[in-house]
């Protein structure tokens, strides 16, 4: 969320979720239950915190996950496990990056961005152990990585912010106790935004389309 003056500008991108249990959403609790995850882009770090060689971790969509950035620039989101013999991969448990590929704390198998094992210490890399890699786009500082339990490629791109001429963006860190797809939908639902929060002339900006990708624009004024 950026701002200028007292207009703001915001962009939200939703993932597809997956069909639900028809019975259970027509019960007592009728929005739930969700699926876990929805398909789709989620943040995981700002790109000034993901300097090249560094290694880093944390529970990422309900599993362990690390990240690196190689010499190249280019960066890795993965599964925090070793796909040889399971060792966990993140830097607290030994994990490191080494002249810009993953390197294994158990048996120090070597993995590149793309999740190759390009070298072991012993034998020549078998091409089948490869480390589960998630597809990572980086946008106007934040580096984002892409969800879908099958496994599959993106099914849309992130587009890129036009910041010419907008003041510096600010970053704040929140914990809520809630599932994405309810935030996503809190943030359409334009018309609690005056009645709850204040905002004045709350309006949409343009056409909105809702596919694999949802960009919803909309002006708020606060009064």
């Amino acid at each position: 969320m950026r701002g200028g003056g007292t207009s703001i500008d915001c962009l939200l991108l939703v993932g597809s979720t997956r069909e639900v249990n028809i019975s259970a959403a027509n019960g007592a609790n009728g929005r739930f239950p969700f699926t876990p995850f929805p398909r789709g882009w989620f943040f995981f770090e700002l790109s000034e915190n993901l300097p090249v060689g560094r290694l880093m971790s944390r529970q990422w969509l309900g599993q362990p996950a690390i990240a690196w950035r190689d010499e190249d620039g280019r960066v890795c989101i993965a599964n925090a496990y070793c796909p040889h013999l399971g060792a966990k991969l993140a830097p607290e448990s030994g994990g490191t990056v080494r002249n810009g590929n993953l390197v294994c704390p158990f048996h120090g198998f070597t993995y590149d961005t793309a999740g190759e094992c390009v070298s072991t210490p012993f034998v020549e890399p078998n091409p089948a152990c490869r480390l589960r890699v998630f597809p990572c786009e980086e946008i106007n500082g934040f580096v984002f990585g892409y969800f879908d339990e099958r496994g599959t490629e993106p099914e849309w791109r992130l587009p890129v912010m036009d910041e010419a001429g907008w003041t510096e963006t600010l970053t704040h860190v929140y914990s809520v106790r809630t599932h994405p797809q309810e935030t996503s939908e809190n943030v359409i639902d334009l018309s609690h935004l005056s009645f709850l929060h204040g905002f004045d002339g709350v309006a949409h900006s343009g056409q909105v389309e809702i596919d694999h990708c949802c960009p919803m624009n909309f002006h708020a004024n606060a009064s």
